[in-house]
């Protein structure tokens, strides 16, 4: 009898003791009250509660943070309260693959003092990862972990700023001058010069085939007219392009002029360029108009006429050889 009463109130110490074990993996919140405490071991990343310093200007809160995962993280905060009072801490660090490093948990001591905590009893928050590299998600976001440190020091009470001095009465302004009478209007400027703009690369020699194309520095947009001769070139039978300015003039178009030296002028709204063109066909060609070339058509009648000639010549000849043959 005595042996079961023993054995109930063992089994009935294990039922609590693992109750008690239940309850704290459900709550996942951990607590550190001395340096050196493993604070969080999450997915990976293990991070340790080191302990805590005081500058003057500000309280941190040491921590050693590792990332036993093949990705680079990055930690931070979230809910950060001091003594069940919510305030703001700053606190975030990338971590590569597999390394440990340090970070503190930084606040204000002006912003302790302004909430009236001069003693600091405990800090609660919540850690969040998220992957950056190679892809970037989210990782997981802690339960609240309850941070008490040991030893801890007291803000310096607060003391808002003086407040600024009042600021000087304004001088009395002077009483202001007489505008003086306008300016007479300036005389009209002379008529500008119609300026000779600058030729990069002119139409060049058209030996039979293709289009032409010169360049001008001159913006595109201030262009009017083509002039040849006096006479406007219909803008069907060129383009005018920007860079600065392109004028190609088409193949078609130029098939029509005859052999020599044609002086075009391009002419914008602030000035103008003669760009020459230099037909040159192959020998026997004549326009596409139907026109034939003077100087060609000559070269050819007389090369005829020496030929037909030497011809008749040669005829001639052999017809009195044929007609009276020599006597032997």
């Amino acid at each position: 009898m005595c042996n079961n009463r023993a054995q109930k109130r063992v089994n009935f110490a294990i039922c609590v003791f693992v109750v008690l074990l239940l309850s704290l993996s459900l709550s996942q919140q951990a607590i550190a009250t001395e340096p050196y405490d493993v604070i969080l071991d999450q997915n990976g990343v293990r991070i340790t509660y080191i302990g805590m310093q005081y500058d003057g200007l500000r309280t941190e809160f040491n921590m050693s943070i590792e990332n036993n995962t093949n990705n680079t993280i990055f930690i931070s905060h979230r809910n950060l309260s001091v003594n069940d009072v919510t305030i703001i801490g700053i606190f975030g660090k990338s971590l590569e693959p597999n390394t440990i490093a340090e970070r503190s948990l930084s606040i204000s001591n002006d912003r302790l003092a302004e909430n009236g905590i001069t003693t600091i009893e405990n800090i609660r928050l919540s850690i969040t990862a998220r992957v950056t590299e190679p892809e970037r998600r989210p990782l997981f976001e802690s339960a609240p972990i309850t941070i008490t440190p040991t030893g801890a020091i007291a803000a310096p009470p607060y003391s808002p700023p003086p407040p600024l001095p009042p600021l000087p009465s304004p001088l009395p302004q002077p009483s202001p001058m007489p505008s003086p009478p306008p300016e007479p209007s300036p005389p009209p400027a002379p008529p500008t010069e119609i300026a000779v703009i600058q030729v990069i690369e002119h139409f060049g020699t058209w030996t039979g085939s293709g289009a032409r194309t010169a360049r001008l520095y001159a913006d595109s947009t201030t262009f009017q007219r083509l002039m040849l001769g006096g006479s406007e070139v219909s803008s069907t039978l060129y383009t005018v392009t920007s860079g600065s300015t392109v004028i190609t003039l088409s193949a078609g178009y130029i098939s029509t002029l005859t052999n020599g030296t044609h002086n075009f002028r391009a002419e914008f709204s602030g000035g103008h360029a003669y760009l020459p063109l230099v037909i040159s066909r192959a020998f026997g060609t004549v326009p596409q108009t139907g026109v034939p070339d003077i100087i060609n058509y000559a070269v050819v009648m007389v090369v005829s006429a020496l030929l037909a000639t030497a011809l008749s010549v040669r005829l001639f000849l052999h017809a009195k050889t044929w007609i009276f043959p020599k006597r032997k």
